[in-house]
């Protein structure tokens, strides 16, 4: 007699109504319940699903690369725009300095034309007075054609360009404006005096262009002092006034 139950040897029969197929049958799936495993139909699609997500992602990054190369494209082509316009510019602002450098040199070489044009006239009229003494030997004439030569000149130059001559002669001695070469004693006069002028000084507007040389006597104060001391201190007050001052005998 077989039994049959949990204890029934691997040999036994199994029950009656009861086949048991093996797991290993080749025309069997693997068992499982109604959520359990994964049957063998379902593996070809999923390799499929992965293959299409490969291109998919492959088709992506294709067209993120042609994206940044026309976008590098786009941007190197503005930077050679931008460099050829940077050479355009640069020899443009060679040009510029090369012309602004000839106006300047054409300013200083003409700076002089109005002056020379306002003292033709005055030449003119010099030339005139010497031929016709020439002609005519009357030297009066040509002494009065050089005074009023000099009066036009004089006139000019303070008219246009605001020229004047410094007075000195009589006036106290000043190392802003005179430049003294010669001394004279004298105890006199309480104050070093202008006695003489040996070259005009001249003024420009409220500007002394040249100073007045002059021989200046001295005061009764400074009676006394030697000829290089009154050097010195018109050294001196000529430095104060931060110029230079002229010597001479």
């Amino acid at each position: 007699m077989k039994t049959s139950g949990p204890g029934a040897g691997k040999g036994d029969a199994p029950p009656d109504g009861i086949s048991i197929k093996s797991a290993k049958d080749p025309g069997e799936a693997p068992a499982g319940g109604a959520g359990g495993g994964v049957s063998a139909t379902a593996e070809p699609g999923k390799a499929r699903g992965t293959e299409e997500g490969v291109v998919e992602t492959a088709a992506v990054d294709e067209a993120e690369l042609e994206k940044t190369k026309k976008t590098l494209e786009e941007k190197e082509k503005l930077l050679a725009e931008y460099a050829d316009l940077l050479k355009r510019k640069q020899a443009e602002f060679e040009n510029f300095k090369k012309r602004a450098q000839r106006e300047v040199e054409e300013n200083k070489k003409y700076a002089t034309t109005d002056v020379i044009l306002d003292t033709l006239s005055i030449l003119d009229n010099f030339e005139r007075a010497v031929e016709s003494t020439r002609s005519s030997k009357d030297f009066e004439a040509l002494i009065e054609g050089i005074i009023i030569s000099n009066k036009q000149f004089k006139t000019l130059l303070e008219k246009n360009y605001g020229v004047k001559s410094i007075d000195a002669v009589g006036k106290e001695f000043n190392p802003n404006l005179h430049d003294a070469i010669m001394f004279e004693e004298s105890g006199d006069c309480d104050r070093d005096t202008v006695i003489e002028v040996f070259q005009k000084g001249y003024s420009q507007h409220d500007r002394v262009i040249r100073h007045s040389k002059v021989k200046v006597k001295k005061s009764a104060l400074r009676a006394g002092e030697s000829l290089s001391g009154i050097y010195d201190n018109q050294e001196e007050e000529a430095s104060e006034k931060g110029r230079p001052s002229d010597k001479g005998v």
